[in-house]
């Protein structure tokens, strides 16, 4: 194993701009504390024996140890509401030398430092078990995750312990699974809380899916928006606009959408003139986990069955219910260990890449128009290019 540091760097690097120019929060994946357990008790107002206040004051310490965690990660201060924003340059500046110099140690103090800007941002915590692991330091990782996993509710440890490595998986991200695969076959981790509220809450994922899914196969068709969801007049995703459109390389025209009759070839470099658009999507099944409030006229609660339809831009979906469609961000899950933190999952995560097709019009004169589904072949399309 090469000795220089590079899992995760680049993705940190760029979080760290992002808060640097302001997002002091990362985007769906903040998460609240736990709450704390409170214990409070009132001496009678009778003199007490001392000997009785002894017993008295040994039970309540008792009671303290026993509600305090035996988890928990030390960041070596305070975390603060709003920390330093401006002080992660240099620290990211240090902490990118003392990685790639494959000193850990040190690495991982500034990273401590990093996280100390905005403890429950979960990207500053991720990289953070890795160093530990690369020293051996099987406690000191599970530390970290377990206040990562146990006290901030971060999700994201789940995809840390996702250890099948894809094709598409570059050195790096092998070098980081085969690190994981060896903390997961630990006594350490075999015998942690950490491993124990894993099981417990994939285990209610388990029962929550066969509830959900035994509930969707008895839906009738007048439940469910029907196989495949029409939208007209659609021009899905953040930036998408009608108008001017300048092709880039040759690009058929059909009679209608979903035709096989080519009515016109539009030429790279021509200009022609997208007018409307039509998203053909497969639905596909939710479950709500926690009650949600939508708007003043909707609230999505748990246990309800929805359906995803098209992406709308910005994080936004559209969304089917008994009937009626609506726009929401839910951020939908293949996993939400922690409901509450999330609000949906998918029935069927191995299908979320959904059958999702845009056909556009388009006009090339006052007389000639034609469909296409090649939107990528054109600029123009974004208002944000």
């Amino acid at each position: 194993m090469d000795n220089s540091y590079c899992c995760g760097s680049d993705r940190v690097h760029h979080l760290l701009q992002k808060e640097i120019a302001g997002l002091t929060s990362a985007s769906s994946e903040s998460r609240n504390h736990a709450p704390h357990a409170r214990v409070s008790f009132e001496l009678p107002h009778e003199r007490v024996h001392m000997k009785s206040l002894t017993l008295l004051t040994v039970l309540v310490v008792s009671l303290l140890i026993s509600l305090t965690p035996v988890f928990g990660y030390d960041l070596g201060a305070k975390c603060e509401k709003d920390g330093d924003i401006g002080s992660l340059n240099d620290l990211w500046g240090r902490y990118e030398k003392a990685t790639n110099a494959a000193d850990y140690r040190t690495a991982i103090e500034i990273r401590k430092k990093i996280i100390l800007v905005s403890c429950d941002n979960p990207n500053f915590w991720e990289g953070l078990p890795e160093l530990h692991l690369r020293l051996k330091d099987n406690p000191g990782a599970l530390a970290a995750l377990e206040e990562m996993y146990l006290v901030r509710h971060f999700d994201i440890v789940d995809r840390l312990f996702d250890t099948e490595v894809g094709a598409d998986d570059n050195r790096c991200s092998r070098e980081s699974k085969s690190l994981y695969v060896l903390l997961k076959e630990s006594a350490e981790f075999k015998q942690s809380k950490l491993a124990d509220q894993m099981k417990h809450n994939r285990e209610q994922y388990i029962a929550r899916q066969k509830q959900f899914r035994d509930r969707y196969q008895k839906l009738s068709a007048s439940q469910m928006p029907g196989k495949i969801h029409v939208t007209n007049d659609a021009c899905p995703g953040e930036g998408c606009q009608f108008g001017l459109w300048t092709a880039k390389k040759d690009t058929a025209l059909y009679d209608k959408p979903k035709g096989n009759k080519v009515v016109n070839i539009i030429k790279a470099g021509e200009q022609v003139k997208a007018v409307t658009g039509r998203v053909y999507v497969r639905p596909l099944p939710i479950g709500i986990i926690h009650d949600l409030k939508i708007d003043k006229d909707m609230t999505l609660h748990t246990g309800d069955l929805i359906f995803e339809l098209e992406d709308v831009g910005e994080g936004w979906w559209r969304y089917w219910k008994d009937g009626k469609e609506f726009n929401a961000e839910l951020g939908v899950m293949k996993y939400c260990p922690f409901p509450g933190t999330c609000y949906a999952e998918y029935l069927f995560p191995d299908q979320i890449d959904s059958l999702q097709t845009w056909w556009v019009k388009i006009e090339v004169s006052k007389v000639l128009s034609g469909w296409t589904k090649e939107s990528q072949n054109f600029s123009g399309t974004d208002a944000f290019e």
